[in-house]
Parts: structure tokens; sequence; C-alpha cells
């Protein structure tokens, strides 16, 4: 058995911000939402738990769960409806 927890953290650049979070002027006519101009910086903080069961030689079975919170530039943006995301999964892989 495995087990890990630990932070992390994601930095944007301003062009992956602004294609993400961005609002351009064409997009705010058509949609009604104002314009908004996303720069680089810290754009997630995050803090995962992991836990890996070996069940046979070369067979895992896991489940992963993340805790996300946006940060910076993506927060402010009108597109963001929330600034928490909760991500889980399970999992099954074969070694070779």
């Amino acid at each position: 058995m495995t087990l890990s927890a630990g932070p992390g953290l994601t930095w944007a650049s301003d062009k992956y911000n602004q294609t993400y979070f961005g609002v351009t002027s064409e997009q705010s006519a058509r949609s009604g939402l104002p314009a908004y101009s996303a720069g680089s910086g810290l754009n997630q903080l995050r803090f995962s738990i992991n836990g890996v069961y070996r069940i046979a030689t070369r067979w895992n079975v896991g489940a992963s769960m993340s805790f996300a919170w946006l940060r910076g530039d993506a927060t402010d943006s009108p597109i963001t409806e929330k600034t928490s995301q909760v991500t889980y999964g399970l999992f099954a892989n074969y070694l070779f």
C-alpha cells in the first residue's frame, strides 16, 4: 500500500489565462459579459490525496482525490462561476 498527500500549485502564462478566463471585446459584445484581460500569475492552489494498493504482482488499484482553488486573475474573471473544485477517481493499472 502506498499513500501520498501534498500541496501543488499552477502558474499560468498570460496567454493561457486569457484563453481560459479572458473575455475579448468581440466576445463581450456577443455574450454581454464585460471585457476582461487576464494576466499571468498563480492560477490554482490544490491539495491531493492518493492511495495505491498492489493486488497482484503486476496489478495495482487506487484512488485519488484533489481539492483545488482558483487564484489570481482566474478568480476575478466574469466567466468564473465557482472558485473551488473537488476531483476524484478510481483506477486500476497493469505494470509491464
